[in-house]
């Protein structure tokens, strides 16, 4: 020894630290308590070396073997700590602070089943050890045993109350379990015993009595931890939540508004909930707003840039941000599939095809299953007039089964759109899609002239769809273009047959009729169809004529002087659009219903031109009630379907001209926010303008409906549906239920959204029933119920004239078309009107009784009535002729023609060839074939 000190000890010093060389110089007491004081102080690994030194001073002490075992286990020397409890156990094999100790340490390397046997044999010998029971418990619970987990667990409350992991536990187990009302009442003994975990199993107990529909309670407890800055964001969560489920989008919305003050963790996400609440609810600048929060905090936060990008283009349709939007997008995630299509579509939305096609070849190059993504790229290119490569795409989807028929139409569109007819035909020859397209095949034979394939054709799809009307419809102008005129007579006898109150049918019949020399036949039938609409001058002028044709001359001129009598001008004209396109190429054009933005400029600048004054459906509603004047030359200018197309493109064109018009819309589209119709607020907007009246076109009433058993569809409104539920068609008064709540439906949204109730119903495709024969209800109660809700109803007719006195359920509409130049429309709307068609006529019978002085006064009454000098002209021509003036008759149509900008013929009139009708002969038949 050196100054006392063993060198022993001076070695322990250098080699483990001067702590420890002291440590070996104290007696086992002090020893002992240093060793104890290094364990509380969570120094195990010294701790467990001093009990270790101790060990070997006293390797018979079991209890500095416990304590070093523990010290041992708890600084992570598992396998030493294992050796000491297998020294214990060789003294004691049911020592319980071994087996403690290896049921934990099998526990905690997953070995389950050698932890439980060892707890099972500490209850042996200690049955109300509570800690070791709360252990057991939890090695069941994660075994799946639930049951017996909870057992222990409840024998452990009952036994040490004052255990508190015990509480946590039983309540978790009886959440799993299902048990919430017990397992609420745990979590308040958790909370009661560890307040330090207060919050927290509050927050559980309060979700428990939820699920237990405990709401009134477990609301109030969320309430309060929204105070608990440690439980703030879960109870707003679940508080939100409840809102959301019970409909109270408004309530959800204020919780966050309050509650989101600062960007704690998971705002981001609550934020994101708030703009999709706020756009539920319709609420799209607050929706915007809460975007735009989460957007200041992060610029590049993903989810936020495309809901922005969504809202701006579903809701807001500011397609350039939206766009904007979407492209940032796709930088931060080049192959997100999700990005490209509505990128694509926002660029053809404004108009930048070629942008749009190449965002359309991206979406179908991540997305090679979505061959709808090509035909979009398609179309793209077709109106960036990269027709070449658009129509080559195209071609190529037609062998697609998914795109083929969408090709098809598109394709054949453009033939149709262009005059390429026999292209079309030869199209639809090569790509005949199990027969789908035999109408339409059929219908360009006979523009062709090509009668007797257009028969042929239109046979094969009668036999296909028997009752499909304007198959048959075009059968019988097959007839009569073959000038077979008793077959045509049987095809339209048959639809009359099938529908009986048809006064559509009646007509087709009476002209039938004629054509065969049926005069009386032709008479009755005539007399027929005026009983069923005895206020329709064009009815009236038909049975008048027959009458005179038939040597009833004073009864005919008596039919129309005395209506002219009692009717007062003006007529007025209504006229019908559907879509407007700026593009000079554009399939749509292939629709006589559709129509290029410069043809629509000029009809309604000559229609300006000429002192025609625009008025709507609320101005005639009120004109019929005796409330409003017409204007000297009136025009109702109607679109139908709510087509942004129409707006955008019309109503630049009406502010430049002084007109308005009236927009039929389909509330069901409007609904659905259907992406080319325009939305409430843009209706709205649009009726703010002043120069746009916003009118029903149907709720449901425009879709299609199921007409039988095997899949035949018809429209909503004309047709009886199918009930598969009950394998029968629907009776009369189902149908009649079905149709009227349509018609108030539309009329109580429009009133609620736009602002003012509706006055007026366009039947949509013009049908109310008098096109039908299968399925088929009345066309008259059709009728009834349109004005039984609406002051008037439109379907498409003649030259779309109307009087005063006509019946206000069955006003006409005319579709001007495509290839209707604007003086003609004029000229149109000036000379078609009843009046002049009346005073027309009694001058042609007036000349067929020899007398000229009548057909002058009644030229002179055609002057005061208004029509156009063209057609004075003619008329007087026609009397001048009568005379055998021929030269001054040639001189009057000369004039006349010159007016109207036709080319004067190179031949005059010769002697004793007096044509007053002008027709083609029908029998000469065109005999080329189209080819592709």
């Amino acid at each position: 020894m050196r100054n006392g000190i063993s060198l022993s000890v001076i070695a322990l010093f250098l080699a483990e630290g001067f702590p420890f060389a002291f440590a070996q110089t104290l007696p086992s007491p002090q020893l002992q308590q240093q060793a104890a004081t290094y364990y509380r102080a969570g120094r195990y690994q010294e701790s467990a070396q001093l009990y270790k030194q101790l060990a070997d001073l006293q390797p018979e002490d079991t209890e500095i073997l416990k304590d070093l075992m523990w010290a041992s286990w708890s600084a992570g020397q598992t396998k030493e700590a294992m050796e000491v409890a297998s020294k214990i156990r060789s003294k004691d094999p049911k020592d319980v602070d071994a087996l403690n100790m290896l049921a934990r340490t099998h526990q905690s390397a997953g070995n389950a089943k050698e932890a439980i046997e060892n707890y099972k044999n500490i209850l042996q010998q200690e049955s109300s050890n509570g800690q070791v029971k709360v252990a057991l418990a939890r090695l069941y619970e994660g075994e799946g045993n639930l049951r017996e987990a909870e057992k222990l667990l409840s024998q452990a409350s009952g036994e040490a109350p004052g255990i508190r992991e015990i509480y946590p536990a039983l309540a978790k187990i009886q959440d799993l379990r299902e048990e919430y009302k017990s397992a609420a009442e745990n979590w308040a003994k958790a909370a009661k015993y560890s307040p330090g975990r207060r919050g927290d199993y509050e927050f559980q107990q309060a979700k428990a009595l939820y699920q237990a529909n405990e709401t009134k309670p477990a609301l109030a407890l969320f309430r309060d931890l929204l105070q608990d800055k440690t439980q703030k964001c879960r109870a707003l969560d679940m508080l939100v939540n409840d809102a959301m489920e019970n409909g109270r989008q408004d309530a959800a919305a204020k919780l966050l508004e309050t509650h989101i003050t600062s960007f704690e963790e998971g705002d981001q996400n609550r934020l994101l909930k708030l703009a999709r609440i706020y756009g539920d609810m319709g609420q799209i600048k607050s929706a915007l707003n809460a975007l735009d929060r989460l957007l200041a905090d992060d610029p590049d936060q993903i989810q936020a840039i495309l809901l922005k990008g969504n809202f701006l283009f579903d809701s807001v349709r500011n397609y350039a941000e939206a766009a904007r939007l979407f492209k940032k997008a796709a930088q931060q995630m080049p192959e997100n599939p999700k990005i490209y299509p509505k990128l694509a579509t926002a660029e053809y939305l404004q108009g930048f095809y070629g942008e749009s096609a190449r965002s359309w070849a991206k979406a179908a190059e991540l997305s090679p299953a979505r061959s709808d993504y090509k035909f979009k790229q398609a179309q793209a290119l077709y109106f960036d007039k990269q027709y070449d490569q658009a129509i080559k795409t195209l071609t190529g989807l037609l062998d697609d089964p998914d795109q083929k028929l969408h090709a098809l139409d598109f394709l054949l569109g453009d033939f149709v759109a262009r005059g390429d007819l026999r292209g079309g035909a030869a199209l639809l020859e090569r790509y005949p899609m199990e027969q789908e397209r035999l109408y339409e095949l059929a219908g360009l034979y006979f523009d062709l002239g090509q009668f007797k394939k257009s028969m042929k054709t239109i046979e094969k799809d009668i036999s296909l769809h028997p009752a499909k009307t304007q198959s048959w419809q075009l059968k019988g102008n097959c007839f009569n273009a073959l000038n077979k005129q008793k077959e045509k007579l049987k095809v339209y006898q048959k639809l009359s047959d099938a529908n009986p109150t048809s006064v559509y049918f009646l007509v087709q019949v009476a002209d039938a009729e004629l054509e065969t020399d049926n005069k009386e036949k032709a008479l009755e039938t005539l007399t027929k169809a005026r009983r069923l609409d005895p206020a329709d001058p064009a009815l009236l002028l038909r049975e008048a004529g027959c009458r005179f044709d038939m040597g009833e001359y004073e009864l005919a001129k008596k039919m129309v002087v005395n209506w002219l009598e009692k009717n007062k001008e003006p007529a007025l004209p209504v006229l019908l659009y559907h879509a407007l396109t700026t593009s000079a190429r554009d399939p749509l054009l292939s629709h006589p219903y559709h129509m290029s933005t410069s043809v629509f400029k000029d009809q309604i600048q000559s229609l300006s031109k000429a002192g025609f004054t625009a008025v709507n459906a609320q101005e005639v509603a009120s004109w019929l009630k005796g409330e409003f004047k017409l204007p000297k030359r009136p025009v109702m200018i109607t679109f139908d379907d709510g087509r942004q197309d129409s707006f955008i493109n019309a109503d630049p064109i009406l502010k430049t001209y002084g007109m308005k018009a009236t927009m039929f819309a389909i509330v069901n589209n409007v609904e659905r926010n259907l992406q080319n119709y325009a939305n409430w607020n843009e209706l709205v907007a649009w009726k703010n303008t002043g120069r746009w009246d916003i009118q029903a076109h149907g709720d449901r009433g425009h879709s299609q409906i199921p007409i039988d058993p095997h899949g035949e569809k018809g429209f909503f409104i004309p047709t009886k549906m199918w009930l598969e539920d009950k394998k029968r068609v629907e009776t009369d008064e189902e149908w009649r239920q079905r149709v009227l709540e349509d018609h108030e439906s539309a009329k109580e949204k429009l009133a609620s959204h736009i602002g003012s109730s509706p006055v007026a119903f366009a039947f949509p495709e013009g049908n109310y029933s008098q096109y039908n024969f299968s399925n088929t209800p009345l066309p008259q109660e059709n009728i009834r119920l349109a004005k039984k809700v609406f002051a008037l109803a439109f379907h498409e007719g003649g030259f779309g004239m109307n009087v005063r006195s006509k019946d206000p359920g069955l006003f006409e509409r005319f579709i001007p078309g495509q290839q209707l130049k604007g003086t003609e429309l004029v000229r149109c709307l000036t000379d078609q009107t009843p009046f002049c068609q009346a005073r027309r006529t009694m001058i042609r019978w007036a000349l067929w009784e020899e007398k000229p002085r009548e057909a002058y006064a009644w030229l002179e009454e055609l002057k005061k009535g208004g029509a156009s000098e063209y057609y004075v002209l003619m008329e007087d021509a026609h009397i001048h002729m009568f005379q055998n003036d021929l030269a001054k008759a040639q001189e009057l149509m000369d004039q006349a023609l010159r007016l109207a900008n036709v080319d004067l013929p190179s031949e005059k009139i010769p002697p004793n060839e007096v044509p007053l009708d002008f027709q083609a002969d029908p029998s000469k038949e065109s005999t080329e074939e189209p080819s592709l």
